[in-house]
């Protein structure tokens, strides 16, 4: 799927439907993991636990990324918080 965004080419990759029928995708521009990039910010954590066994996504470098965000203080991990999954 290929979308415009801000005059940005994204290109996504559908990996699965949720129970509300709602698309769930691994988007990039350029190149860029954009859902990786949000998290390397603070701007979110990983939430795995919805994903379908054959995602295809490599899970490792996610969990990698929001470590080095949580050592950094980045984004919501600059301040003590309730975690959005809780």
């Amino acid at each position: 799927m290929r979308e415009i965004a801000d005059g940005k080419h994204i290109t996504c990759r559908v990996i699965d439907t949720d129970q509300y029928r709602r698309l769930v995708a691994q988007c990039f521009e350029s190149g860029r993991d954009i859902g990786l990039a949000i998290v390397a910010a603070g701007l979110a954590e990983t939430l795995f636990r919805y994903l379908p066994r054959q995602h295809g996504m490599n899970l490792g470098e996610y969990v990698e990324t929001e470590q080095r965000a949580k050592a950094a203080n980045a984004g919501m991990w600059s301040a003590e918080i309730l975690k959005p999954s809780e």
